[in-house]
């Protein structure tokens, strides 16, 4: 639980994992680039995927053109194993925010399905002294989370500081086990009971968990007679919500339904747009379109593919202009992973440096065989789904080498055009493999 509107995650663990990516070994980030790097920026949250860090507009060209923004995408890959992506979100003045520039009101791209939905949580937003219950409902990126962290944002202007208690129903259910470990669950419910405000995102994920559960009844009833203001989401309206417990269901009953439905297509469009234009750039029409068409149900990795993109082109300039750039940046984030076989990967690998896939397993050092050895090793790790120990045994080779070099091309794909390009026909030809087999 937290009284900081912007996290509904926990923040601690995103600033540790920035603080340990500008602090990672790098030749391309000197002392006094990670101090300006810090101080130009700010983490906002670390989903399981995503690191998102607020930074500041002024300093991103410079930082583009110089790579240092490329070293720490390489960076975060190198200290979380490739799992976690960047995603950056330029603003004015990132020592300036008071929430998540990217979850207010004003950034919520409404569809006319949508818009009701949006001048209700406006409303609510506005008289926090009116008391009032909402149950944001949604499917998958349909925006409720957006519109609940919105809402916190609002109240925690009209509020006391510490007043809007914000967080996540697993969090909720994570603080009540620690509560019962240490036997401090009447700190817990105080805490709970004297919120000025009450967001709980994603409510279903507490079903089956009676405890909680009971435990939020009892809270909720308490807010409510005191006309506390209450948001919560969930994928379904509260009556048709499985696995909750009575008491819980009950207090649900009262709460005004706010259904928030998919942005279609257009509406996706406009968020690319809006969120394209934070960079300074205006993507093409076919870009727009088809970034639109392949997040569609991934809407919250648009920064990060957004960053990639940016990043890739090192400057803000034409990054959203070629179509191929952009497939091939989406290769690795596709819904359906490429599915390759190590040999095929050698084989295709080869076919484009010219080589033979005894080439590439020799123990040649000459330029003309490590950049595509190096390549091999980075499209293997990728595509086929082997550690770096396994990728060393297929070249006779420490898994020390496999890691190096796949740090090398991530390093190299920033600001080397010609690598770039051989490795988005490398990786398109692996998708049309993978689309034959499957």
């Amino acid at each position: 639980m937290t009284a900081n509107p912007t996290e509904l995650v926990r923040s601690g663990e995103a600033a540790s994992l920035w603080k340990s990516v500008l602090h990672t070994p790098s030749p391309r980030l000197s002392s006094s680039a990670r101090d300006s790097l810090a101080e130009h920026s700010r983490v906002l949250e670390r989903t399981p995927s995503q690191l998102r860090v607020a930074i500041d507009s002024s300093e991103l060209d410079g930082w583009l053109r110089g790579g240092q923004l490329g070293a720490v995408e390489v960076s975060l890959a190198s200290v979380t194993d490739g799992a976690v992506s960047l995603g950056l979100i330029p603003v004015d003045d990132a020592s300036a925010l008071y929430a998540d520039p990217s979850y207010t009101l004003a950034t919520f791209v409404a569809s006319p399905a949508n818009s009701a939905a949006r001048a209700r949580a406006a409303a609510f937003s506005r008289e926090p002294q009116s008391g009032g219950a909402l149950a944001i409902c949604g499917g998958g990126s349909s925006g409720k989370t957006h519109l609940l962290r919105a809402i916190a944002a609002e109240l925690s202007q009209s509020l006391p500081e510490g007043r809007v208690l914000a967080c996540s129903a697993e969090q909720l259910s994570l603080e009540l086990i620690g509560a019962i470990d240490r036997d401090t669950v009447a700190e817990f419910r105080a805490r709970l009971d004297s919120a000025g405000a009450l967001l709980i995102d994603d409510l279903d994920t507490i079903a089956g968990r009676d405890a909680t559960q009971d435990e939020l009844a009892l809270t909720l009833e308490a807010l409510r007679s005191r006309r506390v203001p209450i948001a919560v989401t969930l994928s379904k309206a509260p009556e048709r919500a499985t696995g909750l417990v009575p008491a819980l269901r009950a207090q649900l009953a009262h709460f005004a339904p706010l259904d928030v439905r998919p942005p279609e297509w257009e509406t996706r469009v406009a968020i690319v747009l809006s969120r394209a234009r934070a960079w300074g750039v205006e993507p093409t029409a076919p870009v727009a379109s088809y970034l639109a068409s392949r997040v569609r149900v991934h809407m919250g990795q648009l920064d990060a593919l957004l960053t990639r993109l940016m990043i890739r082109s090192s400057t803000a300039g034409n990054a959203l202009a070629d179509l191929d750039v952009v497939t091939h940046l989406l290769t690795a984030a596709a819904e359906k992973p490429l599915t390759v076989s190590p040999e095929d990967a050698l084989a295709t690998v080869a076919r484009q440096f010219n080589l033979r896939v005894r080439d590439l397993r020799s123990t040649s050092r000459s330029a003309r065989v490590t950049t595509p050895r190096q390549v091999a090793m980075y499209v293997m790790r990728r595509h086929c789904g082997l550690s770096y120990p396994e990728i060393g045994r297929r070249f006779a080779r420490h898994h020390t080498t496999a890691l190096h070099s796949d740090r090398v091309v991530q390093e190299q794909l920033v600001e080397n055009a010609s690598l770039r390009a051989a490795v988005v026909l490398i990786e398109k030809e692996l998708l049309r493999l993978s689309e034959g087999s499957g």
